[in-house]
């Protein structure tokens, strides 16, 4: 009798953690309630899946942020596909494949759906995840405070940008003679020969060779694109992309 009651309490902090998991086959999880953790289930995955799992806020004014502590799938075979919103046909966030972690994802509509899906050769542990809910970009990305009435950030300080994501004045920007900073547009005025959202790709060097960098911000003239290609010309100071396909 006595080993019944941990068994119980076990079962109620798996169900209290929003942890979801298992061998879906086609079968849609609907995650609701408090941010908690979503995962493919312990082990590989399936052959031959396809796997949903929809995350949905309380609100279509929320923001769902994803973040992946682990990823592992074969490569260019088998796909977690994440959409903003409860649909296929739904705006495309990520399509993932690899064992590469990717970076934190954004769904603004208050919706979020995975769709993992496999083929019948290799199957792989799958994915581990965290996410939660929040009435401001990017939940302020740990450098502010979300004002629940106005739905923006309030950062602290040192920190700018809508999510709070930006170093108003990094080290790089101010103290390498990579650039000045303006304080009242927050963010660094690269001197020539550096680029970035800090100044800290240099464009002399191949110092930066093998990295992800932010070289532009959230431009709107820079619409997601994925299996794109990209050059820069020092010459023209221009950046050129060229095929893939746009999100």
């Amino acid at each position: 009798m006595g080993s019944a009651v941990p068994g119980l309490f076990l079962l109620l902090l798996y169900l209290a953690s929003g942890c979801w998991a298992g061998d879906c086959k086609g079968h849609r999880q609907i995650l609701r309630g408090p941010p908690g953790y979503v995962t493919d289930g312990p082990g590989n995955y399936s052959v031959n899946g396809n796997c949903e799992w929809l995350i949905t806020a309380p609100g279509s004014n929320y923001h769902i942020v994803l973040n992946f502590t682990f990823m592992e799938t074969e490569c260019t075979y088998d796909y977690l596909f994440v959409y903003d919103g409860d649909s296929y046909q739904s705006p495309l966030l990520a399509s993932l494949s690899g064992r590469t972690l990717p970076p934190p994802i954004e769904a603004k509509s208050g919706k979020m759906l995975l769709h993992l899906f496999s083929d019948a050769n290799y199957n792989l542990l799958g994915f581990n995840a965290t996410y939660g809910f929040s009435l401001c970009p990017w939940d302020c990305g740990g450098h502010g405070r979300c004002d629940a009435v106005s739905s923006r950030c309030q950062c602290h300080q040192g920190w700018g940008g809508r999510d709070c994501s930006l170093p108003v004045c990094s080290t790089d920007c101010t103290q390498h003679g990579h650039g000045r900073c303006d304080e009242k547009r927050e963010h660094c005025l690269c001197s020539s020969g550096f680029v970035g959202q800090i100044c800290q790709l240099g464009l002399r060097d191949n110092s930066g060779v093998g990295q992800w960098w932010d070289v532009s911000y959230k431009d709107e003239s820079f619409s997601p694109r994925t299996a794109s290609a990209g050059v820069y010309l020092s010459s023209t100071r221009t950046f050129y992309m060229f095929g893939g396909k746009q999100k």
